[in-house]
């Protein structure tokens, strides 16, 4: 299994009717699975997910190579297709379109969150907690709910002993 990342020219900008198109596209990609947070393909050996970044839309995860190529040309090929404009990686010199439409709400839906911070936050905050507060008994940081743009995520939280190991 082999560990992707690549961006692609598609600007969050997008009016809905592109975003309409690109979730078309992806369901049409062999993989797909309905219902998850972000647009996703899965299967034995195979986790790719697609988030809308400053620097385009990203895929990332695991597929193996030979299937990675074949995949990702499709995909690459369904898109273009299907916006009429050549869709490939800015860093290979492919050029982004950009639209007039700075207050997209459905731009959120496929934004990766911040909540990832967030996370990363709690994990530090419960390191200090533990180390620096002389903790003796088993603990908690725990956030009942993080706003990231108009969704709340529910239930974040760390747990540690006071063996120093996390928990969950």
């Amino acid at each position: 299994m082999d560990q992707h990342d690549v961006n692609l020219n598609i600007h969050y900008t997008a009016p809905d009717e592109v975003w309409d198109k690109i979730e078309k596209v992806y369901r049409s990609m062999e993989y797909w699975v309905e219902g998850e947070l972000y647009p996703t393909w899965k299967s034995e050996g195979i986790e790719i997910t697609a988030s809308v970044e400053p620097s385009g839309i990203q895929l990332m995860g695991i597929m193996p190579d030979e299937c990675w190529d074949d995949w990702y040309e499709e995909l690459k090929e369904k898109l273009t297709a299907e916006l009429g404009f050549q869709i490939g990686e800015p860093e290979d010199g492919y050029e982004f379109k950009y639209w007039d439409n700075p207050t997209n709400e459905r731009k959120i839906k496929y934004a990766r969150p911040i909540g990832i911070l967030v996370v990363l936050l709690l994990v530090v905050l419960a390191f200090v907690a533990y180390h620096y507060f002389s903790v003796e008994r088993d603990g908690e940081v725990r956030a009942g709910y993080v706003r990231v743009g108009e969704r709340y995520y529910e239930g974040i939280s760390i747990e540690f002993s006071k063996e120093g190991k996390t928990i969950g």
